[in-house]
């Protein structure tokens, strides 16, 4: 298996998205000169001993699960980290990649910049359904001001992809997110 399934580099020399195969390789690990992990997994890895700070938490990867109480704290993790992170959880796919891209909301990114930063580093990113409400709230909560930016992204990417801009302006596409605010994901499906 190549490295970039296993491990991306987020932030050069600082921030790591991954696996669970990468987070428990001694040898990866030391290559990239990662110290410290955050592991967002049902049962807790087998981190080698060459990392000296790590931060467990047992979450499942369900559109209900509430991600978003834990941004804060996680992001308190990675800065206080004077070496690499590396943030994984079983696939580096859905519940760390969610966590980097709140992490680089909170350093400035809006949501649009820092999910296809994410997605140009690691292509296989899927956050689920629930995940994505849960970074839009904290977008808005961080930036407020990016709030009708990151509502035409969210429509953009995951409401009608493939429509034509000119078709639907976008009055009527923030109109229909502030709408979708409300809305329970938690069958993760919109039919529309």
């Amino acid at each position: 298996m190549e490295d970039w399934t296993l491990i991306s580099e987020v932030i050069p020399s600082k921030l790591y998205l991954g696996s669970l195969e990468a987070a428990e390789s001694a040898e990866l690990l030391e290559r990239y000169k990662i110290k410290s992990v955050v592991s967002i997994i049902e049962v807790e890895p087998k981190i080698p001993g060459c990392i000296k700070s790590r931060k467990w938490l047992c979450v499942e990867d369900l559109e209900d699960t509430d991600l978003l109480s834990q941004f804060d704290s996680i992001n308190t993790f990675i800065d206080k980290t004077e070496k690499s992170v590396l943030v994984h959880c079983q696939m580096g796919v859905s519940r760390s990649a969610t966590l980097v891209i709140a992490y680089l909301i909170k350093t400035g990114m809006t949501f649009e910049e820092a999910y296809n930063h994410v997605m140009k580093v690691r292509p296989l990113i899927a956050p689920n359904n629930g995940f994505i409400q849960q970074l839009m709230h904290y977008s808005f909560k961080v930036q407020p001001k990016n709030k009708e930016r990151t509502q035409c992204f969210l429509a953009d990417h995951w409401l009608c992809p493939g429509l034509d801009k000119n078709d639907w302006d976008v009055k009527k596409k923030v109109g229909f997110m502030e709408q979708l605010d409300s809305v329970d994901f938690s069958f993760g499906y919109l039919l529309l």
